[in-house]
């Protein structure tokens, strides 16, 4: 868990489950990755380890995109559905 997404949660004083960060990973990933999690991408593209170090530019910055915005968001106070 990256310590600026765990700040945000804390500041933003939201009941978080464990399930909630693996959801929201795997929600980022599908919308980057073309409808497939992380581990489904790596798997599919014969990737061992860490699926971030294998993907390209464009996939990185997107994700960070989307990760920056779930941020705000948790900032603003928006809960789970």
């Amino acid at each position: 868990m990256r310590r600026w997404r765990l700040t945000a949660l804390t500041g933003a004083k939201l009941r978080t489950l464990q399930h909630h960060y693996t959801t929201e990973s795997n929600m980022l990933a599908r919308i980057v990755l073309g409808g497939m999690t992380a581990k489904q991408w790596a798997k599919m593209n014969g990737i061992a380890g860490e699926p971030r170090d294998s993907m390209n530019t464009a996939q990185l910055e997107h994700l960070s995109y989307l990760e920056q915005t779930n941020i705000t968001l948790l900032e603003l106070g928006k809960d789970y559905p």
